[in-house]
């Protein structure tokens, strides 16, 4: 354990902190700890990445569908669907 005083570590079974004397028996009373949340940040990062994710699905559609009228042909648009979206589910 430390000292709160001056930090420093010292045995459980001391009354006073061998570098600055401070009284360590009224310290030995635990803090409780806060608790954390786990659930909201996992949530927001879920979100955010789905947000990502279907943003590159849209571009990779949209950017699919001007090569098809460039091309005149759907072969292209078809390839670069799919091949787009196992890029980004890949990334993900």
């Amino acid at each position: 354990m430390f000292c709160p005083s001056c930090g420093a570590e010292y045995a459980i079974g001391l009354n006073y902190c061998n570098r600055c004397g401070a009284n360590l028996s009224t310290s030995l009373t635990e803090t409780e700890l806060a608790p954390v949340s786990l659930t909201k940040p996992t949530i927001v990062i879920g979100l955010l990445l789905l947000a990502i994710t279907l943003g590159g699905f849209a571009g990779v559609i949209e950017g699919a569908t001007r090569l098809g009228m460039l091309f005149h042909q759907n072969d292209p648009v078809i390839a670069t669907i799919v091949m787009g979206m196992f890029t980004i589910m890949a990334a993900d």
